[in-house]
């Protein structure tokens, strides 16, 4: 247990019975290892009472998940703290519900690396946000499926694309469900494949599209 701020590096996998709520100001590289949730219906990481977390991994191979067969969402934001992403993955959840890899209530995620890929939910397989504001600078969102919408993104919050790319997710709309406003001025999305709608569709959001996207 982490139980102060200041910068950290795994030095083996984790496993545990409950959700991980990390103190403010933590700094955790993965160090290529995994944190792995084995409660079923439980995160496996939730930011709460407005605190700051960044997590990066110098390996690249670690992941943030759940045990085969679990269910939950990997990274659950309660509050008005800031998730800060530079490196490791985001991978292998499942929610009932909605958001597999990330579920926002508010707060802010900023994604400048990694990735969020291969998780699932009925609503926004990798990206579930309700409020609250998710910027994509860097990394990936691929790979992630839903039975209904938002098999990438689902957002009736904030969505600002500056980079990265949303690709190779499915589901009934595959790349992005907006239904809240979705500000894309960079990276790309490509690839996602839906049985109603591909790349995006909006709702009753709105949809802003310009500089360098693609």
């Amino acid at each position: 247990e982490i139980a102060k701020a200041g910068h950290y590096y795994l030095t083996q996998s984790v496993t545990q019975s409950s959700e991980w709520q990390p103190v403010d100001g933590v700094v955790l590289c993965l160090n290529g290892y995994d944190i792995i949730c084995e409660k079923n219906g439980a995160n496996t990481i939730k930011l709460a009472n407005g605190h700051n977390f960044t997590l990066s991994d110098c390996k690249g191979t670690g992941r943030i998940t759940h045990a085969d067969g679990l269910t939950g969402t990997g990274v659950y934001l309660d509050s008005a703290g800031t998730f800060t992403l530079y490196g490791g993955s985001i991978s292998g959840n499942k929610a009932a519900e909605k958001g597999g890899g990330i579920y926002m209530d508010r707060g802010t995620f900023r994604m400048l690396g990694g990735s969020v890929s291969g998780n699932k939910a009925k609503y926004g397989g990798g990206v579930y946000v309700y409020s609250g504001v998710f910027t994509l600078s860097g990394g990936t969102v691929s790979g992630n499926s839903s039975d209904e919408d938002g098999a990438g993104v689902y957002t009736t919050g904030t969505f600002n694309m500056t980079g990265g790319q949303i690709r190779d997710n499915k589901g009934y709309a595959g790349g992005v469900l907006n239904n809240g406003t979705f500000n894309m001025t960079g990276g790309s999305i490509f690839n996602n494949v839906g049985t109603a709608y591909g790349g995006i569709a909006t709702g009753s959001g709105t949809l802003n599209i310009g500089g360098t996207a693609k």
